[in-house]
């Protein structure tokens, strides 16, 4: 069996000027491992085409504009997979890489995508109909999952739409399935595929840039924006994370990382600046948030995130309750930046019903978050881009990507019969000699000293090494093993004592890298974190550090611990 992983996307070609896009197609299969196939320079997925991205002509009307769109898409996807519909019924001898042949069945598996692609190609009418299950937007923002539907019945449903003798008669058909009438969906063909259960949660359209967004949204009505902007500046730097220095009510166009440092912080920033219920309703949906993003789960890992969203579904009518929702979508009395959705049946609050069904049946969701999706448009549509001369670029693109192929397989062959293997990261060949990752020092310091002689005077009188000679003092007693007699420690041997004292000064850094292994994968890499100490920038970070027992860090995390 080899799962076939499709995903689509369109995206801007160009930043600030012109209006040029692109829509590509990208494949992937599941047999390959997941630290794999999220690293790019693995060349895991593969550029299947290009597809239509221009615009139709004025005189259609919106409606028949759209049926024409997915009806092209639908058109161009069968094209493009027809090679697999054969295979996927009869099989297709492959050969692996140790050598034997075997009987493949190449079968749709997962269709990566945001909601607006799910429902383009799921043929669900966008915005008012789940892609995975026949609930409507009417229960929408209910705690429960309506029956999932089956390729089957969604293609009997069109077909006898397709049948009805008057307009009317097919709108009511297609009204109440929720459908578009798209005559011949790609997958149609397509043997053992249904396109319903292959549709995969996206955490960063539905998460980070979706209810997340919506919820803080929420939050910035409800609190006073000064005094809000004023707690996110007092927030001390740390690592990985963000500081706004001019609050977070007037940023514009937000990035999904800004998103996640929003998240980081906003919880105790707004603590005693909105109803309680409005914090804890926000602390389940951000429970919920982190937990999904797990890389391994367990019965109780998945229990926990039902909790977290049932909890969140509890609160929720806060936001009803203090006028930033509506409950029957009127025009609300306290809404800063209104929206064209002023109630809670948002289609994204609705998608995080199917998270741990989607979880059960395709793993741990880094595996098809559309970040990977993302981060391809840059080498196979972007930079093919800026190589073309910007007119009639889709050919000059796939003559570019064509060229750069032959190039890295020519290499990989002359590499491979130099008994090496080209690395397409280092652009060189290398020796085979990397079968076993060799792991990372856990401390690593930069290779100069950010500050190359200070005294122990100075640093004495430095906020950041209160105490150092006593401490050093302290170390070297337990590194000599000198006893302690009735609670009095032993003095050092006068030979360290004046080596001690004569010291001239110490060379000093201000910043060190810490590498953790990950617990959850071992073949994913290191957790890197920086920790920093400067009194120049006013920063001290806080590090929990193991000085007894050879366990792995961070294995138990930091049960019967003292820190």
């Amino acid at each position: 069996m080899v799962p076939v992983i499709l995903s689509s996307d369109k995206t801007q070609l160009t930043s600030f000027t012109g209006h040029h896009s692109c829509y590509p197609v990208y494949l992937t299969i599941g047999n390959i491992a997941k630290h794999a196939r999220l690293t790019l320079s693995m060349r895991a997925h593969r550029l299947l085409g290009y597809l239509p991205a221009g615009k139709l002509d004025d005189s259609l009307s919106a409606e028949d504009a759209k049926l024409l769109r997915a009806s092209l898409f639908h058109a161009c996807m069968c094209k493009i997979c027809q090679p697999l519909f054969e295979p996927a019924e009869n099989g297709v001898r492959l050969a692996d890489s140790w050598g034997c042949v075997r009987r493949c069945h190449p079968i749709l598996a997962a269709y990566v995508a945001d909601y607006p692609e799910q429902c383009l190609v799921t043929c669900v009418r966008y915005g008012q109909a789940c892609p995975v299950c026949d609930s409507t937007r009417d229960s929408f923002d209910l705690d429960n999952i309506g029956d999932l539907r089956d390729a089957a019945d969604t293609l009997a449903t069109i077909a006898a739409a397709g049948a009805a003798r008057s307009h009317q008669s097919e709108r009511e058909i297609l009204d109440e399935a929720g459908l578009n009438l798209v005559k011949t969906p790609f997958w149609a063909g397509w043997a053992h595929a249904n396109i319903h259960t292959s549709i995969t949660s996206d955490v960063l359209h539905q998460l980070v840039q979706g209810v997340g967004k919506h919820v803080v949204k929420w939050l910035v009505e409800l609190a006073p924006a000064k005094e809000l902007n004023h707690r996110m500046q007092c927030l001390p730097l740390a690592d990985k994370l963000r500081h706004f220095k001019n609050g977070i009510t007037g940023l514009a166009n937000i990035s999904g990382a800004e998103h996640k440092a929003i998240y980081a912080q906003i919880v105790a920033c707004v603590y005693g600046l909105v109803p309680d219920a409005a914090v804890q309703a926000t602390t389940a949906l951000l429970d919920f948030l982190y937990m999904v993003q797990y890389e391994s789960h367990s019965t109780d890992t998945l229990e926990d995130i039902r909790m977290a969203l049932s909890e969140f579904h509890t609160l929720k009518d806060v936001f009803i309750e203090e006028g930033v929702r509506s409950s029957t979508g009127c025009v609300l009395r306290r809404c800063r930046q209104p929206d064209a959705t002023t109630d809670l049946k948002i289609p994204k609050l609705h998608a995080l019903q199917h998270y741990v069904a989607s979880i059960e049946n395709f793993g741990t969701t880094d595996n098809y978050n559309t970040e990977a999706t993302e981060r391809l448009h840059i080498d196979l549509a972007k930079n093919a881009f800026r190589a073309s001369n910007k007119r009639s670029f889709t050919a000059q693109m796939c003559r570019w990507h064509e060229r750069r192929e032959r190039v890295f397989w020519f290499a990989t062959h002359l590499a491979w019969k130099a008994g090496q293997v080209f690395d397409a990261r280092l652009l060189k060949a290398r020796i085979r000699d990397a079968r076993i990752r060799p792991r990372h020092k856990p401390l690593f310091l930069a290779n100069r000293p950010h500050r190359l002689r200070v005294t122990l005077a100075q640093l004495g009188a430095d906020s950041v090494v209160v105490g150092f000679v006593d401490s050093m003092r302290a170390f070297l007693r337990r590194w000599h093993n000198l006893p302690v007699w009735n609670g009095f420690e032993t003095a050092l041997p006068p030979r360290i004592e004046q080596g001690l004292r004569r010291l001239p000064s110490v060379q000093i850094w201000t910043h060190a890298t810490f590498r953790i292994p990950n617990t959850q994968t071992p073949a994913a890499k290191d957790v890197v974190n920086k920790v920093y100490a400067s009194a120049q920038h006013n920063r001290y970070d806080t590090v929990l550090v193991q000085t007894h027992g050879e366990e792995l860090v961070g294995d138990g995390g930091l049960d019967g611990e003292q820190t």
